[in-house]
């Protein structure tokens, strides 16, 4: 566990999955159990139809979130795990998870994300072109097999202008933008930025270039 500003945080690893718990210094725990089928802590990918855990059938997911004094008898969901790494003695070192369960057959659901220990980073280079283009590429790394980016955003200013992107594009780990400079830019200081949602992370970077 580790102690944070407002709360100690419990990971491990159970005899049925994996449990992170939340321990307010003020107020009552939450804890949150996840499981791949077969009772196992669970790599990145999608888990529909979750089921009440530790007491899922055999090859069925197990999700579990209570707190507060609160929680389901019977339960459905499905949780998404898109960042997961396990030490060898059933320690969490990192997990990135969404999860949607639903109590006693009911149609609201307890939404959420838990977020524990992310590597995720991201590097930016920002590139001059011929012919009056700035392209800014950015890549992720680290943060498991699941990590994508998502919703990029950016922009680019000279002398307090912005100017008008031609390309906004995300594919698996990289993201790239590219605006056309006008001629009353040329040899002035473009600043801007990128930002990104990747392994559940806003990620901004900004940058600074000479137009040519």
């Amino acid at each position: 566990y580790s102690n944070g500003v407002n709360a100690v945080f419990q990971t491990g690893r159970g005899p049925s999955g994996v449990f992170i718990n939340v321990l307010p210094y003020a107020g009552l725990p939450w804890f949150v159990r996840l499981a791949a089928p077969g009772g196992r802590p669970p790599p990145p990918g999608a888990y529909p139809g979750a089921m009440r855990n530790p007491f899922e059938p055999p090859g069925v997911p197990g999700l579990d979130v209570d707190g507060e004094g609160r929680g389901c008898n019977e339960l459905t969901g499905r949780f998404e795990v898109t960042e997961a790494a396990y030490g060898r003695q059933g320690n969490v070192r990192r997990i990135r998870a969404r999860f949607v369960q639903h109590c006693e057959g009911a149609a609201p659901a307890l939404r959420g994300e838990v977020r524990v220990g992310s590597t995720v980073r991201a590097s930016l280079r920002v590139v001059p072109r011929a012919g009056g283009l700035l392209t800014a590429r950015l890549r992720v790394r680290g943060g498991g097999r699941g990590v994508r980016v998502h919703r990029v955003r950016c922009v680019a200013r000279v002398a307090g202008r912005t100017l008008a992107r031609i390309e906004r594009v995300a594919s698996g780990r990289r993201a790239r933008c590219a605006w056309r400079l006008p001629l009353a830019a040329r040899g002035k200081v473009v600043r801007g930025s990128v930002r990104i949602r990747a392994g559940g992370r806003a990620i901004t970077r900004r940058f600074r270039a000479l137009a040519p």
